[in-house]
């Protein structure tokens, strides 16, 4: 059996206690910002662009063309 605290999506403990983002340590997280991973890495803007071209030099050197890929056993994907 286990007494422990349990805390459901909404914040609500399974004892019967609710609790709310303010009374939990540390500031409520803010969910506009938590996903925009970008905003925080030095010079995201240019991954996306870096690996199409980085992609598309190895499509090239290897024969292919975007979208096109063999398996081992002959058949396409």
């Amino acid at each position: 059996m286990h007494d422990g605290l349990h805390l459901t999506l909404r914040n609500k403990c399974t004892s019967g206690t609710q609790m709310s983002s303010t009374s939990m340590k540390g500031s409520p997280m803010d969910m506009d910002s938590a996903y925009q991973n970008g905003t925080f890495i030095k010079d995201a803007d240019g991954y996306m662009p870096r690996w199409q071209a980085k992609a598309q030099a190895f499509r090239a050197a290897q024969g292919l063309r975007m979208g096109q890929l063999t398996s081992d056993l002959g058949g396409e994907y």
